[in-house]
């Protein structure tokens, strides 16, 4: 025995004997560097002091049990080690005989299992943890099996498919609680136990009968072995927020049909807009109209009273030469009506009469061509396209609303050579329009207003700018929108640059705003060339 206890010294065990007191008489070098004590202060029962206080009655019941019983143990607990340290322990002990077989004692070895007790603690732990952030969850967190058969629920998943305790859902099939959607369940159900997630939405009803929608997520669940053991389905009750979408569905139909409604108003909105307009434009044509009317009239009176002279000229004329009958009363006579025409003024009316012929012919043509432009305007609701030259509108809306610019702006022109194109004129100078007026009434004083047209490849571009105002940038974004105006109450729709926007839309064109706020801005429009 002596030998094996001296081969004992060097195993990484800690060894220990004690006889049949129960006494310990052995130690072994391996315990004593554990401990870090002397083999003297470990004899007898000088070892036990170094075992943690809450072990000790433990441990003390265990091992007389066994001593007396004469039978193995294993004991777990903790040991003070040589920093003063307690560190768990694993002790194992079988009673041996002497040769003639009479019990003589003890020898027990033990292990330092300090570090997997840590971590079976921190499992333990993790654990629970874990198991009480799924019990205190609002969603279902449960395991299934491969054939959809629960194998365990959380409380709130419990309730809400219907069962009044986890364990009545154990072994009860998950695709029976789903009223809605169940081949989709059953699907996921298959595509996790092959290793795949997937999710669905689905319907069930709680334990008091009330439905509830669900967005439920399967995810398959591996042993050590990468074997898919289980289906993890947690799913969230997403009830408030199925309502919340019908409600909002019921919302977008009322919006429907208010946006049905909207546009029949916009509709008369817009004719109100374009009645508007061409009143505003009335009133620029009637001034136009009147000044060359001015003129004409003038000149006609005036050459009315021209007439009256040349009558009496004449009639004198006429009367003299009836009474001439001599030579020398002849060249008397011819000397009165040299007065005559000359008191008249006989040559300068005559000039004068072509004069006033021609400037009433001109501005008859002017009024003549301003009554064309403003016919050719109107047509707003012109619905057939046909082939126009831009340049050209362009013209005729800047004759109609020339009174409002005249005295707010000088227009520049530049005008490229363009492409006559199929559009709807009268819907395009409406934009014109619109936009010139705008350039307008962002002038304070007197600015200036260019107008230029270019043609590239195949699409025309129109630029209307002007040194005015300018557009804020916070709003710039916003200047489309239908009905939005930073005019006064009263003195704008706000539905100009929004029409404008539209029409050119319908052209299959594009119109962008570039402006610098207290310096000006301009407008583009691009349209492709729609040849007829």
């Amino acid at each position: 025995m002596q030998q094996f206890m001296s081969a004992f010294d060097n195993f990484p065990a800690l060894i220990r004997k004690w006889g049949e007191n129960a006494k310990c008489d052995y130690f072994n070098k391996t315990w004593l560097d554990f401990t870090g004590r002397q083999l003297a202060d470990e004899l007898g029962d000088g070892w036990m002091d170094d075992i943690h206080p809450d072990d000790f009655e433990r441990f003390i019941e265990q091992f007389n049990k066994a001593f007396n019983a004469k039978r193995n143990f294993e004991i777990e607990y903790r040991l003070k080690n040589f920093d003063q340290e307690y560190r768990w322990i694993v002790e194992m002990g079988r009673p041996f005989d002497d040769s003639s077989g009479v019990f003589t004692g003890y020898l027990g070895s033990a292990y330092d299992i300090h570090e997997k007790r840590q971590a079976e603690e921190i499992l333990k732990v993790s654990q629970d943890y874990f198991k009480s952030f799924i019990e205190s969850s609002q969603d279902c967190v449960a395991h299934i099996s491969h054939d959809g058969s629960f194998l365990s629920i959380n409380e709130a998943g419990c309730k809400l498919h219907g069962f009044k305790e986890p364990s009545d859902a154990v072994s009860q099939n998950f695709c029976e609680t789903v009223i809605t959607n169940r081949e989709q369940a059953d699907s996921a159900i298959k595509n996790a136990a092959s290793g795949n997630s997937d999710s669905i939405r689905y319907m069930s009803r709680d334990y008091h009968g009330n439905e509830h929608w669900w967005d439920a997520k399967f995810t398959p669940v591996l042993d050590f072995g990468e074997q898919i053991r289980s289906i993890l389905l947690v799913s969230r009750d997403i009830t408030e927020q199925k309502r919340a979408e019908h409600a909002l569905e019921q919302k977008n139909v009322e919006l429907e049909n208010a946006y049905v409604e909207l546009k029949a108003a916009q509709s008369q909105i817009l004719q109100q807009e374009k009645m508007a307009s061409i009143g505003q434009l009335a009133a620029g044509v009637a001034h136009e109209i009147n000044n060359p009317m001015g003129f004409i009239m003038s000149n006609l009176n005036t050459l009315n009273k021209y007439m009256d002279k040349i009558y009496s000229f004449m009639d004198s004329q006429h009367s003299a030469l009836e009474s001439c009958t001599s030579d020398q009363v002849r060249a008397d006579v011819l000397t009165q009506l040299n007065e005559k025409k000359r008191h008249l003024k006989i040559d300068y009316v005559t000039d004068d009469i072509r004069n006033l012929i021609a400037e009433s012919l001109d501005g008859a043509d002017r009024v003549k061509k301003i009554v064309q432009d403003l016919k050719g305007f109107s047509r707003l609701d012109e619905a057939e396209y046909k082939m126009a030259d831009i340049n050209a509108g362009l013209e005729s809306t800047i004759n109609i609303v020339w009174n409002e610019l005249k005295y707010k702006a000088t227009v520049t022109k530049d005008f490229g050579e363009l492409q006559q194109i199929k559009c709807r004129p009268g819907q395009l100078n409406q934009v014109f329009m619109n936009l010139l007026l705008n350039a307008a009434q962002a002038i304070s004083d007197h600015g200036e207003i260019r107008i230029k047209t270019h043609q590239d490849n195949k699409i025309i571009i129109i630029a209307i700018s002007d040194n005015g105002c300018g557009i804020p940038e916070n709003i710039r974004k916003r200047i489309f929108e239908p009905f939005f105006t930073t005019k006064e109450v009263g003195k704008g729709t706000g539905l100009g640059l929004s029409i404008a926007y539209d029409i050119i839309k319908k052209h299959d064109g594009e119109i962008r705003v570039d402006s610098i706020a207290g310096k000006g801005t301009t407008f583009t429009i691009s349209i492709p060339v729609m040849e007829g």
